[in-house]
């Protein structure tokens, strides 16, 4: 059976070779475990799986997306950036196929579903700059250079550098420019500034800045552990006070106590306020 790839499914890159073959291993051993979307009679999302199945001839299960076409390719969007690790070279190629489909260029879908520039940089993580660099590499790079960017074996810069190139050199102009080393600037002589008398002075003035700092290591251990004795003097003074005042409330208690039974031994009976000689 034989399907058609919507376009809005090749926004995003096909599987490497060695990773389809693993899929195809795994749904042959599993099944399939997220049925294949179709729209208009075409995969929307599913590419990958469907080539797997029809590696190890398994039937696929297709579910039909009946939504507008901004809706199919929101879907495309979001399922892939949930489900895929794209890397940057590879988001920013995506984002550019995006803004190209906003533009409605005739030769691909004559669509505007998709984004501007700007809304596919936003989207996909990518600078404006990226997208164009990426839209460069599309519209004037050999088909060679292109997979070499998606694979990550030549940066998004470099392609766009050399997409001006005849398209049988940019490949190689590419892999060239990212092999070329850098040359090292020499290391200056300083052999008539280095003098047996110079080094002895800066030994002598590296030895004297570490003296100090030691010194000064030890001043300070000095002062904290004289701090340290104030603190615990002033601490074992406040254990004083409080034990001191803790026993004065126990005396005033105490004397509080002593003058209200007085108070109530002094006092005079009461009587009925008959006489006793009546």
């Amino acid at each position: 059976m034989s399907m058609q790839f919507h376009p809005f499914s090749e926004i995003f890159p096909l599987l490497a070779d060695a990773d389809l073959a693993e899929l195809a291993d795994d749904i042959k051993s599993f099944g399939l475990r997220e049925p294949i979307w179709l729209y208009e009679g075409q995969i929307l999302d599913g590419r990958n799986r469907w080539l797997a199945c029809q590696r190890v001839k398994v039937d696929p299960q297709t579910r039909t997306f009946r939504g507008t076409e901004k809706g199919a390719l929101a879907l495309v969007i979001s399922a892939n950036l949930k489900r895929r690790q794209l890397t940057f070279e590879q988001r920013a190629l995506a984002a550019a196929r995006i803004a190209e489909l906003h533009q409605g260029r005739p030769e691909k879908t004559g669509t505007g579903a998709g984004l501007t520039q700007e809304q596919a940089a936003e989207a996909f993580d990518v600078s404006e700059r990226s997208v164009r660099s990426a839209r460069k590499v599309i519209d004037q790079g050999s088909k060679p250079l292109q997979r070499a960017v998606e694979t990550g074996e030549v940066a998004l810069a470099r392609a766009a550098a050399v997409a001006d190139l005849p398209k049988k050199k940019q490949l190689s102009a590419a892999k060239a420019s990212q092999e070329k080393p850098e040359k090292a600037n020499p290391a200056p002589d300083l052999g008539e500034f280095l003098t047996p008398d110079v080094v002895a002075d800066a030994d002598a003035a590296d030895r004297r800045y570490v003296e100090s700092l030691e010194r000064a290591a030890k001043d300070s251990a000095g002062e904290i552990k004289r701090l340290n004795g104030l603190l615990t003097e002033a601490y074992r003074a406040r254990d004083r006070y409080m034990n001191e005042c803790a026993a004065m409330k126990k005396q005033l208690q105490a004397k509080d106590r002593e003058i209200k039974r007085l108070k109530g031994g002094r006092e005079a009976p009461k009587h009925n306020g008959e006489s006793a000689h009546a």
